[in-house]
């Protein structure tokens, strides 16, 4: 599957959690849910689809839990609780929530906190999880409203991890199919003001409605939900000032602003670098100009001299052509002389005898 870069940052940051990279408020979001669910937890705990395993620890902490065994899919989270997060309260197995090595009636507690939105066939994980939860066990979990997940998606991008959304009559219709009783309220990470003091009356004071995920309990008999739901409605669980969220915020934009300016210095030394070689070019160019120019005057030079040669070896041929005739006509005025002679010389010889 190929994930988009928002759909990449919405798998890491909202998917799994990593206390080691993650941010301090996702991280804190989720350990006030299961701060919350804590509250509500006795007996032996079920914690499914505990990812690495903070969350069980967590709910171990309270006096009314026995123990808490934490199960996901995933091996190398299983592992990495069994390293960091194994106690003689909890312990982490792999497994299947739509088949769970577990006898029936196994836990007192269940908690599931978005988990059924990532489950393909989700009825077949609740019934197996009312299996497992005995008659008078209480149901906690959590899933994300309809409404926010969409909201979500808008920001982070699509989020092929979600292959459910729940209204929060869908969730009830779902939860109820396997559970007599239900209870759920909205859970969600806001900021917001706090003041420390005494409680006065603030029925003047208007709260704008958190959203998020809708935090539900069930159980298949009469455990009084309402009362329950009750003991954690309303809570205020803290989490970051102000400054702590804007300093996660700030100082990674402060450095990615800081790299981005160390990458247009860099940018702008390689455009400079690059005008000067440029520059450098132009002028190589206009050296060369001036020797091609030079060139061409010194072809045109010899051309006129190779002309000039050519005009003085043609006057040269007229001159030995000239001088050949010439040497022609005095030789036949040396034979005709020559003749002249020999015809003088046999008169003198007649004349002799």
């Amino acid at each position: 599957m190929i994930l988009t870069e928002a759909g990449k940052l919405y798998r890491d940051v909202m998917e799994r959690i990593s206390l080691e990279f993650d941010r301090k408020a996702i991280i804190q979001e989720h350990r006030h849910r299961y701060k919350l669910s804590s509250i509500l937890s006795r007996g032996k705990v079920l914690d499914i689809s505990c990812g690495i395993g903070y969350g069980s620890q967590i709910i171990s902490e309270f006096l009314e839990v026995e123990s808490c065994i934490g199960v996901d899919i995933s091996k190398e989270d299983v592992d990495y609780a069994n390293l960091n997060f194994k106690s003689d309260k909890t312990e982490f197995v792999t497994g299947d929530i739509c088949k769970l090595d577990f006898p029936d009636n196994s836990f007192d507690t269940i908690v599931s906190l978005e988990t059924l939105e990532h489950i393909a066939d989700p009825k077949t994980a609740l019934k197996e999880l009312s299996r497992v939860l005995k008659s008078n066990g209480l149901f906690i979990g959590t899933v994300p409203e309809a409404s926010y997940d969409e909201k979500c998606e808008r920001i982070y991008g699509p989020n092929p991890y979600h292959l459910h959304k729940f209204s929060k009559n869908q969730l009830f219709e779902f939860l109820k199919t396997d559970f007599s009783e239900v209870e759920i309220v909205t859970v969600g990470f806001m900021i917001g003001s706090f003041i420390e003091g005494q409680r006065y009356d603030t029925s003047d004071i208007q709260y704008q409605k958190p959203e998020g995920s809708y935090f539900f309990l069930a159980s298949k008999e009469n455990l009084d939900l309402k009362n329950k739901m009750n003991r954690i409605s309303g809570a205020f669980l803290p989490a970051l000032s102000m400054v702590e969220y804007d300093e996660e915020l700030t100082c990674p934009l402060r450095e990615a602003l800081k790299s981005q300016q160390e990458l247009i210095d860099q940018k702008d030394k390689l455009i400079l670098t690059t005008e000067k070689l440029v520059d450098s070019k132009d002028e190589i160019i206009a050296s060369m100009k001036i020797a091609i120019d030079s060139r061409d005057e010194a072809i045109n030079s010899m051309k006129i001299a190779i002309e000039s040669r050519d005009e003085a070896i043609a006057s040269m041929k007229i001159f030995i052509d000239s001088r050949d005739e010439a040497i022609k006509s005095m030789e036949k005025v040396l034979e005709k002389r020559w003749e002249i002679i020999q015809e003088y010389d046999a008169k003198l010889k007649l004349l002799e005898g």
